[in-house]
């Protein structure tokens, strides 16, 4: 295991090579001149000003040739830290990553990368949020080796949570209207003496596949909306019916309405635009609210889950 530490004025990255064992992966489209051609679901990112901005997700079957490396960017928090990591499905010997300050390589950061997993943290312990760009790259030299380099990349909080939860109605989080706070993580206590809690998985970006959403220990039968509200700008947690509301920085938006089946599940899966008319880097809450027929707690038959954050990409 080899293990690197760079001290920055915005972060501090360090840098982990797991051993694992080398795998066959990436997308293909057909070529009857030659072997398959690898296709990127991520191209056009070859240059550090196109880099690809980044939130917490998984990201599968990316491609890096001799003459095309890949830039991506990750925003880092105040006092926040990011974990970055890259599978290697297939490569050469000459794999690199490399971390860069605006568009400037970062002194002590260069990596080579074999059939390995790498591991990157990035650190902000300044007060302001700040970014980094990850270049990932073939060094060929004079060797005429145009074999693509095949690899996956996961980006999460360095607790490995993919998707932040925000505005939890469960113990230790926000205080609910009547103090029908729930023993579990999730939102305030309904009817059925427990909360309603979201799931969010998958990635924003279309070409990877698609938001999945599910909002699960909903009431049987119950109609859900799913809503987006910012995040930015204020206290997002509302005391609203007999729940939390994530809309204290307003801008909230009604995505899609459900009813949840007998089992209490209500999902959104491929229909969620939550970047639409929002500026790149907003922080978002993803949330559901939901009618509770039977008498709740507050008696206001209304109620929310805990929010979700996510971050408006850069399309």
């Amino acid at each position: 295991m080899e293990r690197m530490l760079a001290t920055l004025s915005c972060v501090i990255l360090t840098t982990t090579t797991l051993s694992a064992a080398p795998q066959q992966g990436g997308t293909t489209s057909n070529d009857w001149h030659g072997p398959p051609v690898l296709v990127d679901p991520l191209e056009g990112n070859h240059d550090c000003a196109n880099a690809r901005d980044l939130v917490a997700g998984d990201y599968g079957g990316l491609v890096v040739t001799a003459s095309q490396p890949d830039y991506y960017r990750l925003r880092v928090d105040p006092h926040d830290e990011v974990y970055l990591n890259i599978a290697v499905l297939d490569t050469a010997h000459d794999f690199r990553v490399e971390v860069l300050d605006g568009c400037a390589p970062v002194p002590g950061t260069l990596q080579i990368i074999h059939y390995d997993d790498v591991s990157v943290t990035i650190q902000n312990s300044t007060d302001e949020a700040c970014e980094r760009v990850v270049r990932l790259f073939r060094d060929v030299g004079t060797i005429a080796n145009y074999d693509p380099a095949v690899f996956d990349l996961t980006v999460a909080p360095i607790e490995d949570v993919p998707y932040p939860e925000v505005c939890q109605g469960g113990s230790g989080g926000e205080t609910c209207p009547c103090a029908n706070n729930a023993t579990e993580p999730g939102g305030c206590t309904h009817s059925g003496g427990y909360g309603a809690r979201l799931a969010v998985s998958g990635s924003q970006l279309r070409q990877l596949g698609e938001l999945n959403v599910v909002a699960r220990g909903l009431p049987a039968g119950a109609p859900a909306v799913l809503l987006s509200a910012k995040l930015d700008g204020g206290d997002p947690a509302l005391q609203f019916g007999d729940g939390i509301l994530c809309a204290g920085g307003g801008g909230v938006v009604r995505h899609a309405a459900r009813v949840a089946n007998a089992a209490g599940c209500a999902t959104w899966n491929g229909d969620v635009e939550v970047g639409a008319g929002r500026d790149p880097g907003q922080r978002l809450a993803l949330q559901v609210w939901y009618r509770d027929r039977v008498l709740s707690p507050c008696a206001s038959r209304t109620n929310f889950t805990q929010g979700v954050e996510l971050r408006v990409l850069a399309q």
